[in-house]
């Protein structure tokens, strides 16, 4: 704690000789406190700003990743569709030299459904 000298003189009026001088007792707690405050109010901002930003650069890290493989299945799918439909099948079964042909009506067999098998269908 320190001690200031004040000196406090009386506006001017009739008595000119009024002067004294005045201790007051300054205490540097609250204002070192209000520094400190401040302070640490200002660093926790930056630590939030800097979390912020990298969190940010993360999420735009991931959204670009996503859109990526979103269009990398598109085109899978796009490929798998293509593949399946049954004119490139032939064309690929002739290029293997597979011979395929539809199977002729004797060669199809019917199975009639069991009792179990009915049974398994109807829980379903």
């Amino acid at each position: 704690m320190h001690m200031l000298n004040l000196t406090l003189k009386r506006p001017k009026r009739r008595n000119e000789s009024w002067d004294h001088t005045a201790k007051v007792w300054l205490d540097p707690t609250p204002l070192a406190a209000v520094v400190i405050l401040v302070f640490i109010g200002a660093l926790t901002y930056a630590l939030i700003g800097h979390q912020r930003k990298s969190l940010n650069s993360e999420v735009l890290d991931l959204e670009r990743t996503q859109i990526r493989l979103n269009d990398e299945l598109k085109r899978e799918r796009y490929r798998w569709s293509n593949m399946k439909s049954p004119a490139n099948m032939e064309r690929r079964l002739r290029e293997l030299r597979i011979p395929m042909q539809s199977p002729h009506e004797r060669q199809i067999v019917y199975v009639a459904p069991q009792r179990d098998d009915v049974r398994l269908a109807q829980r379903r």
